[in-house]
């Protein structure tokens, strides 16, 4: 995958103005960093439904000029997240160096980033690790797949 920022669009705009990241975020150890990080993508990737649904929050790396972004390997827009910041602080390197990790309410995130990412043909990128694997899907399919894991909780 190749990385790169993107400009802040209307639904990455608004979601980010009003999050009080420092109240809702769990505590993570390095030994869990370092053993959920080495889970393969699809482990990955249902520990991120899993953490998601239970904090009802999404993270994400931006800078001033916006969002992150990348290529799958088909050339194909992705916007990369994760289920805690320190996941996604570990990819604050190279040219995402000035980037910081951002909480989207979950809320926002099944709504207006969904929409959003469909409506502009980006796919999601979900936990990649280091080694800038995991899994890419359509924005419909995560939202599905929260919406399910959040039934749960009702």
């Amino acid at each position: 995958m190749q990385n790169k920022s993107s400009e802040l669009t209307g639904y990455a705009r608004r979601s980010s103005q009003t999050f009080d990241t420092k109240k809702m975020t769990y505590q993570i150890n390095p030994k869990e960093i370092e053993s959920v990080t080495s889970l393969p993508a699809p482990e990955r990737y249902a520990h991120f439904i899993s953490k998601c649904a239970d904090w009802e929050e999404v993270w994400s790396l931006k800078n001033e000029e916006g969002f992150v972004s990348m290529s799958d390997n088909q050339g194909q827009p992705c916007i990369p997240f994760w289920p805690h910041p320190d996941y996604a602080k570990q990819h604050s390197i190279d040219s995402w160096n000035d980037c910081e990790p951002t909480a989207i309410k979950l809320s926002d995130f099944t709504s207006w980033w969904i929409d959003g990412m469909e409506k502009d043909g980006i796919k999601v990128a979900i936990f990649p690790n280091t080694g800038e694997q995991g899994i890419v899907m359509n924005p419909s399919q995560i939202r599905s797949d929260l919406e399910s894991e959040c039934e749960q909780y009702e």
